[in-house]
């Protein structure tokens, strides 16, 4: 069967060459016998008149055959775009609504239609000509919903026709921020100047002033629905999730404010400092980062908070005005640093500032003695 259908396929192709093929041959036979080349012509006009008819005839059938696909197209289109299940807008060149499908109006809940309005009205943060610049797919939330919108473009009586659907992703938005908001965070919180507030206390009032402050770290971690962990007499961690960070940051961190205004017999007041980092591939990654926004805020001075996101640091409180007190724990943080940089090296320079002085050179003789 694939021979002959190859064989016919061949003859339809070269129908007009093997009829030429034909009238040499029957030239031939005039020549040698006359008689027998009238009845060899006159059976090549009926193969000739047969093959006209044959070709007209396939190409009417061909040429209905593809208008009536053509027409099908069409209305397979036509009922596609009434009977999408998706919301679907088509939009001209300049932003003008075209044309719009039901379930597009019920996404706007609209009783009226948006034909021949510019998409910049309906949608008034759009630009249009920028989004065309832009790819092909773009997020639109719509009131509680949010739509992941795909552009494609047809062509239409010389002009660029663009057609948008709406694929309605909140089921899978509000997963991915509920994942974002459960996002467990460590707060790393240190007294900074723990031992020089003990010292100075009265011993009959220094439990009611720790009692006051774990109390006060305590009652602010309930707050937020965290878990808190004392692991040093100075030292605290809390476990949050990151659903209550925007609520810490609005109100600034206000365990600084409601430590420090404790008094409970101490000559001056207790200040802390909290180190917190939102940036990690997992919850090690933004534990070590939380230690290391504490060690920023403690090398900053103390009394602050440092959280760490998207690779920067932001700053919250450092209002004590406790001068000896910033310098000393700053001092204790950079003295532990160079002493681990100075273990690290097997050479270490020692250099004063130009133009030294004997502050300067007093300077180098204590570092010489130190390394």
């Amino acid at each position: 069967m694939k021979q002959k259908k190859t064989i016919t396929e061949l003859y339809r192709r070269n129908t007009w060459a093997y009829l030429l093929l034909l009238a040499l041959l029957i030239a031939f036979i005039f020549i040698g016998n006359p008689d027998l080349g009238y009845v060899a012509l006159g059976l090549y006009l009926i193969i000739f008149i047969y093959t006209l008819y044959f070709q007209f005839h396939s190409r009417d059938q061909w040429e209905t055959m593809v208008e009536d696909l053509r027409l099908r197209v069409e209305e397979g289109h036509v009922s596609a775009y009434l009977n999408m299940p998706l919301p679907v807008l088509l939009v001209d060149e300049d932003g003008m609504i075209l044309w719009h499908n039901s379930k597009f109006k019920n996404i706007l809940d609209r009783e009226t239609g948006f034909i021949g309005q510019n998409v910049e009205t309906v949608f008034s943060p759009w630009n249009w000509k920028q989004m065309l610049e832009g790819g092909y797919f773009f997020d639109q939330p719509l009131g509680e919903k949010h739509y992941k919108v795909f552009r494609s473009t047809s062509q239409s009586k010389g002009m660029n026709v663009y057609t948008l659907y709406w694929y309605d992703e909140t089921e899978f938005s509000n997963l991915k921020q509920s994942y974002v908001d459960e996002m467990p965070l460590a707060i790393y919180i240190q007294l900074d100047n723990f031992d020089e507030v003990v010292k100075e206390t009265d011993e009959n009032r220094l439990p009611f002033l720790l009692s006051g402050i774990n109390s006060a770290i305590r009652q602010w971690a309930l707050d937020h629905q965290g878990i808190l962990h004392r692991i040093d007499e100075d030292e605290y961690v809390i476990l949050v999730e990151n659903r209550y960070m925007e609520s810490m940051e609005l109100k600034k961190f206000t365990i600084i404010d409601d430590v420090r205004k404790i008094e409970e017999g101490n000559r001056f007041p207790m200040t802390l400092s909290m180190g917190v980092s939102i940036d990690g591939e997992n919850f090690s990654e933004r534990d070590s980062g939380s230690q290391k926004a504490l060690e920023l805020a403690l090398g900053r001075g103390g009394d602050q908070v440092v959280v760490r996101r998207n690779n920067n640091y932001e700053f919250f409180g450092g209002r004590s005005k406790n001068v000896e007190r910033k310098s000393r724990v700053k001092s204790r943080v950079v003295a532990q640093g160079l002493a681990g940089l100075i273990k690290e090296s097997e050479r270490v320079y020692i250099m004063g500032h130009n133009y030294g002085d004997m502050d300067s050179f007093a300077s180098t003789i204590g570092m010489y003695r130190c390394c």
